[in-house]
C-alpha cells in the first residue's frame, strides 16, 4: 500500500496508551480494514517512520507531573498541521502545556468556578 494512516502515541505512554492500541486493533478487525493501512508511531520511530506527506493523528498523553515529553517532536507536527488530542490525568492543565507548545500566554476558562477535569 502507498499511502498509510498514522497513528502517533506521545508524551507519557504507559497503561492507557497500551489499552489504546489493543482497541485500536480490535476496531481494525471488527470494520475488515487492512492492518497494513495503518502506522503507529512512538517516540521510539518516530524519526525513522514519520512521514508529513501523509495523513496522521496524534494522542498525546500528558503526566501527572506536569513533565511533558516530546515537545520538541509536537512542535514539528503543529507545523506540519496535524492534528493533536491532549490526554490529561489531573486537572485539566490546558494553559500549562499548550503556554510550553505555542510559547504564549493563554488564559483558560472557568466553569462553575471550578477548573475543567476530564474523566477516563
Amino acid at each position: 500500500m502507498k499511502y498509510k494512516y498514522q497513528l502517533i502515541l506521545l508524551g507519557t505512554l504507559g497503561d492507557l496508551s497500551k489499552r489504546l492500541l489493543v482497541l485500536f486493533d480490535k476496531k481494525i478487525k471488527d470494520l475488515k480494514l487492512q492492518k497494513d493501512a495503518f502506522n503507529i508511531i512512538t517516540e521510539k520511530n518516530f524519526f525513522e517512520d514519520y512521514t508529513g506527506n501523509q495523513p496522521a493523528f496524534v494522542i498525546y498523553f500528558g503526566n501527572v507531573d506536569g513533565k511533558y515529553n516530546n515537545i520538541d517532536i509536537i512542535q514539528r507536527l503543529l507545523k506540519d498541521g496535524t492534528m493533536i488530542l491532549p490526554v490529561f490525568f489531573e486537572e485539566f492543565c490546558f494553559e500549562n502545556i499548550f503556554l510550553r507548545l505555542f510559547e504564549v500566554r493563554m488564559d483558560y476558562y472557568m466553569i462553575n468556578q471550578k477548573k475543567i477535569k476530564l474523566s477516563i
